[in-house]
């Protein structure tokens, strides 16, 4: 009986000589002592549609197994698969075919499976940025929440700064007490009535006063800056701030979940579209630095206050079906 010649030895960089030396350890010992030198054909084929991937690298086992084989690559990597489409054609010695066979297939079905799913994701993806009325979409990421970005920015060096620099001169604790205790609380119960509101009224019909509940408390800020009211009224203008900026946000964060439904991947489309809003955040915070060195702040909380204007004129572009979106 002809033996078969040893297995590549491994290297480093040898990704195929590894599997193998794996796979098959001292030589395939079933094929060598139960399957004669008869010569046969096999393929590989998709059992469900597919994108093809390590073609090449699988019939690059079955030479390495045995170089008298003959392997046709029907379809290389990177084609499109539909349920029964051969991929490899393998022809020679049954034992060298059995031999080579499951590292081959470990090699295609692992990377088509990768190919697949990334296929899906890129189409899930371009798919977002193609539906009706991106431009508003997008616009809406990046401006709804652009002005509120600036304002808890700059807020805390507001609050901090002393009073003959623009600025509220509150002691740090004033500042966590205002900030982390009575904020934060008017924050989580605006976020709260927000979610309850939208699961009554629908998210049509809370767009456009859960918008102005967000922007509207801004003008407290910039009547603070301008008057300096004492202590009470600035943990006023704090916990109504933040309680509207709680109910405006989760009308939001439903407009970005439903723009992310009904294409797959939902939960990574949704990712791009908190990615968006953080690159929103970023240059927000960017530019708030220097609009007060530049402005003061009184005007400076004047100018989050017009930016209202085209955070709300974005509603206006928004799609029409929001309120049915679903995962397909």
């Amino acid at each position: 009986m002809e033996a078969l010649p040893d297995p590549p030895r491994p290297t480093h960089h040898d990704p195929i000589a590894i599997a193998l030396a794996e796979d098959l350890g001292p030589g395939d010992l079933t094929s060598r002592f139960f399957v004669g030198n008869q010569h046969g054909k096999a393929r590989i084929f998709a059992r469900e549609p597919a994108v093809a991937a390590g073609v090449e690298t699988a019939a690059e086992v079955f030479q390495r197994v045995d170089p008298s084989l003959a392997v046709k690559i029907v379809r290389p990597s990177g084609a499109r698969l539909v349920k029964g489409n051969t991929v490899l054609e393998i022809s020679g010695r049954i034992r060298s075919i059995l031999t080579a066979e499951r590292v081959a297939l470990n090699f295609v079905q692992r990377l088509s499976g990768v190919a697949t799913l990334t296929r899906r994701f890129v189409e899930a993806v371009r798919s977002y940025f193609r539906q009706p009325r991106i431009g508003g979409v997008l616009a809406f990421i990046m401006l709804y929440r652009f002005g509120e970005s600036m304002l808890t920015t700059m807020s805390p060096s507001f609050l901090l700064a002393k009073e003959k620099d623009g600025g509220m001169q509150l002691s740090t604790g004033d500042v966590g007490l205002y900030s982390g205790t009575v904020g934060v609380l008017a924050l989580v119960a605006g976020g709260v009535l927000g979610g309850w509101w939208i699961s009554r009224v629908g998210l049509r019909r809370s767009l456009w006063p859960m918008a102005l509940a967000m922007h509207v408390p801004n003008v407290l800020y910039a009547w603070a800056a301008f008057t300096h009211p004492g202590k009470l009224a600035i943990a006023g203008v704090i916990g109504v701030e933040q309680l509207g900026y709680g109910f405006g946000f989760s009308a939001y964060m439903v407009v970005l979940m439903r723009v992310s439904q009904g294409r797959g991947f939902s939960t990574s489309l949704y990712a791009v579209s908190t990615g968006l809003m953080a690159l929103s955040a970023l240059a927000a915070g960017y530019v708030s630095g220097d609009l007060v060195e530049w402005l003061g702040f009184d005007w400076f909380f004047v100018v989050i206050c017009v930016s209202a204007i085209p955070s709300l004129a974005t509603l206006l572009f928004l799609p029409k079906d929001l309120e049915v979106r679903a995962d397909a």
